[in-house]
């Protein structure tokens, strides 16, 4: 039995180089999925071939529009495998949808060390990492 991976890349053209993502997780056979505020036409050829659906969204930053995006997307493609960004903006949003879709990857308890500088110091120092100080 074939198992399909679904992953959805929130703004799928943002930064534009990174369209190479999507790009390769569909020719490794992956469902890829886009939620975004641009519109369809300014995505480029190169995205329109990778991504599966693209759900646009007036605001990124809207909380319940990017959870009504999730619920469109898993109602019809299934189990959401994976989820990013590539933006630092979206870092607490990410996981935070990860957190109540119950997405594998980073969740809202993980973020402290990610979002933190002095708790990713001590992370390193547990792990017997040197530290620049």
């Amino acid at each position: 039995m074939e198992i399909i991976m679904n992953y959805v890349f929130i703004s799928p053209n943002f930064p534009r180089g990174f369209a190479n993502f999507a790009i390769r997780l569909r020719e490794a056979g992956v469902t890829v999925l886009g939620v975004g505020q641009d519109p369809w036409e300014e995505l480029g050829p190169e995205l329109w071939g990778a991504l599966t659906e693209y759900y646009r969204v007036a605001n990124l930053d809207d909380y319940d529009v990017m959870c009504r995006a999730m619920g469109h997307l898993i109602h019809r493609h299934g189990r959401i495998h994976r989820l990013e960004s590539h933006n630092e903006h979206w870092l607490m949003q990410d996981a935070r949808l990860r957190t109540d879709f119950n997405i594998p990857g980073l969740k809202l308890d993980d973020m402290g060390p990610v979002k933190y500088k002095s708790l990713m110091k001590e992370v390193f120092r547990a792990c017997q990492i040197p530290v620049a100080r």
